[in-house]
């Protein structure tokens, strides 16, 4: 919560960072990931929308239903399909979807693609002689953002093997 010091996290907020992109460039977030993002790093198999990626080499999603995350996978139910039964240890599959709010983390890639964006962020930005970024950028993004947290970053949070902060 604003100034009290405590740690929240809001998917909503990366939505408004869309939006925001989106006043500002005059231009879908979408879009403007793609031509400033994506095509200037060469990651011709990335998009936010499922319209932008080919669906056929789409990773399938799993849930191993157990008892303790049954209820909550009920009220998810609509991600499986229609009709799907829900049986206790087992995989189920989800149907692929989206939703008003994609920029909050449905970007569709494949792991070249990925790797090629991680280089250019580990090098400051750029990558064979392409800037997505301005190297003050990547820093700030990759530097601590809370007085006192040794783990929470800007859209990042490091945590140890073991899942306890650093």
């Amino acid at each position: 919560m604003p100034g009290s010091g405590e740690r929240k996290y809001s998917n909503i907020g990366f939505g408004i960072l869309g939006l925001i992109v989106e006043k500002i460039a005059k231009e879908p977030f979408n879009e403007y990931c793609k031509k400033h993002i994506f095509d200037v790093l060469g990651m011709h198999n990335t998009g936010w929308l499922l319209s932008e990626v080919n669906s056929r080499n789409h990773i399938v999603p799993y849930a191993f239903i157990t008892q303790e995350n049954e209820a909550r996978t009920m009220e998810r139910k609509v991600l499986f399909g229609p009709g799907t039964q829900l049986a206790q240890n087992t995989l189920l599959p989800y149907c692929l979807y989206s939703f008003p709010n994609y920029p909050d983390g449905l970007v569709r890639t494949t792991l070249p693609d990925l790797s090629v964006y991680l280089m250019a962020m580990m090098n400051g930005g750029k990558i064979n002689g392409n800037r997505i970024l301005k190297k003050t950028t990547v820093q700030k993004m990759l530097s601590l953002q809370l007085e006192g947290s040794t783990a929470q970053g800007l859209a990042w949070h490091r945590e140890t093997l073991s899942g306890q902060p650093v």
